[in-house]
């Protein structure tokens, strides 16, 4: 089987999105033609991207050759593209309903069509300065579909904050690519990572890849909506809700994607790694605490979301990139899929039992629940010194679970929801183990493992038992609804910590200067 098959294959998808976006538009009417057109696209890029895994399957090389500095497909890029083409055929087709009568429907699936495609190039760019072109097409693509309602001021204020933010992360990456080509000689993916590969087993790391691998990393945590960068993020929710569903479970994926992708380069300079594990716990924490206290569904979402990369980039800075991998998949279907049904939220409320309050019992819950998994880690031959990240990941999973039975069983008082739940617990456990198994061995030859270390293990331990204490935290806090301490924390919490107040006030002055502050209310 030709080699080159593989990367042919994985170019139809993005070919075919930007040809429909290409298509000429009109303001108003519209052509019925697009909302087939549109969804047909994101049909041909899934179908293209399957033909590309099946081809890489049956023995195909698509790292190698001319086609390979286009599209280079290995198993993390055809994983992420099949990823990004299947939920990109998810948001066209649901699109197409959504948008049905307004007139500028055709305009928004084709500004749509551009960003999915856009995003297929970036996971396979085989070549640094496509993946650049790619990253900033994303990017433009998307401020076209978060402006898409002109008429509501609070959108464009978000839109024009992440433009200006994004920006800075495109010179980042611009930078780093420069500085890699002056050192290598060359932008393509693969002579970048070979000179990585070999530094690193040289011991021997020139100053320019420990400069680049600062810009990726900073490139990354401005894409991922790191704290401070984040203050655009829970404001996008104004635009329409497929824009949020694809921004949230795919695009700001971008920056975790971007570290795994060059990996060989990040592990070449220690502090880049300490950069990403602080930025990441930083804004997992913070973004944790703050989504607790939302009332709106799409908000709470949209500060998962920031929780969520801030997770993601603390496994990259502790060097487990293939389980960061794992939840960027993980985290891009469910975040889709939670976006997509918001709105039934609504109609259709799910039972919660509040627990009878027990702190104590719930402690040791969770100590128990720590205790499996490094059982459980012991059995399995992880070292938690050598192997901080994933351990980490089972721990705060093993707390979320712990805190879903403790609800469903009102405390440890229902004996048969109890059993259900540690049913359901396990179940979702040995899930785990199963797809962190798989991303492993799926990854292996592509993606390095980094050497974790003692100064990794007790930055995991540290977010680790930072998650045990908020999930006391929550279980604790409706209980103390009338305490003044606890509603002065609520209050800050909703409000972000004010950290979107002060951006707004300076974004309005130097980005928005039309748009007027709300008026003071006087008695």
């Amino acid at each position: 089987m030709p080699d080159a098959l593989p990367s042919l294959l994985a170019l139809i998808g993005p070919l075919v999105c930007v040809a429909v976006a290409l298509l000429p538009r009109r303001a108003a009417g519209g052509r019925p033609l697009l909302g087939v057109l549109a969804p047909a696209a994101g049909w041909v890029a899934l179908a293209g991207a399957l033909a590309a895994a099946v081809a890489l399957l049956a023995g195909a090389d698509g790292t190698q050759g001319a086609a390979a500095r286009l599209a280079r497909l290995d198993a993390l890029s055809a994983t992420m593209l099949l990823l990004v083409a299947g939920l990109g055929l998810v948001v066209l087709r649901y699109s197409r309903t959504y948008l049905d009568g307004h007139p500028r429907r055709d305009a928004f699936l084709a500004d749509l069509a551009l960003t999915v495609g856009a995003v297929q190039v970036l996971v396979v760019a085989g070549d640094l300065v496509l993946l650049a072109a790619a990253w900033i097409a994303t990017s433009l693509a998307l401020h076209r579909l978060l402006v898409f309602f002109p008429e509501r001021t609070q959108a464009q204020l978000a839109a024009r904050k992440k433009f200006v933010l994004s920006r800075l992360g495109d010179l980042c990456l611009i930078v780093a690519i420069a500085i890699l080509a002056s050192s290598i000689g060359a932008t393509s993916l693969e002579a970048v990572l070979a000179a990585a590969r070999q530094a690193g087993a040289s011991g021997v790391v020139p100053d320019g890849l420990a400069v680049a691998a600062v810009q990726i990393a900073l490139a990354a945590v401005i894409k991922s909506a790191q704290a401070p960068f984040h203050v655009w993020v829970p404001e996008v929710m104004e635009t329409p809700t497929p824009v949020s569903a694809l921004l949230h479970a795919g695009i700001v994926n971008a920056g975790g994607y971007l570290v795994i992708r060059l990996a060989d380069v990040v592990l070449l300079s220690d502090p880049v790694l300490l950069l990403l594990a602080a930025f990441g716990a930083a804004t997992a924490l913070f973004g944790a605490a703050v989504m607790q206290a939302q009332t709106g569904v799409k908000v709470a979402l949209a500060w998962s979301t920031i929780a969520q990369m801030g997770f993601m980039t603390l496994q990259c800075g502790l060097g487990a990139f293939h389980a960061a991998f794992l939840h960027i998949v993980a985290h891009g279907l469910y975040k889709a899929y939670a976006f997509l049904a918001a709105g039934s939220v609504v109609r259709e409320p799910a039972a919660w039992t509040e627990a009878p309050r027990r702190p104590a019992r719930l402690a040791l819950w969770l100590g128990v629940a720590a205790l499996a998994v490094l059982g459980g880690a012991a059995v399995l031959g992880v070292d938690p010194i050598a192997a901080p990240g994933p351990v980490l990941f089972g721990l705060v999973l093993a707390f979320g679970l712990v805190h879903l039975v403790w609800h469903a069983s009102a405390g440890g008082s229902d004996r048969a929801a109890l059993a259900r739940g540690v049913a359901i617990a396990a179940a979702v456990a040995l899930g785990f183990v199963v797809a962190q198994t798989a991303a492993a061995l799926l990854l292996a030859e592509v993606v390095p493992v980094g050497p974790g270390g003692p100064v990794a293990a007790v930055v995991a331990a540290a977010l680790g038992l930072a998650a045990a204490l908020l999930v006391l935290g929550q279980a604790e806090l409706p209980h103390r609804a009338a305490d003044p301490r606890w509603q002065a924390a609520y209050v800050h919490l909703a409000s972000g910590l004010y950290l979107d107040v002060l951006a707004n006030r300076l974004a309005r002055r130097l980005l928005l200067p039309a748009a007027k502050e709300p008026a003071a209310w006087t008695p």
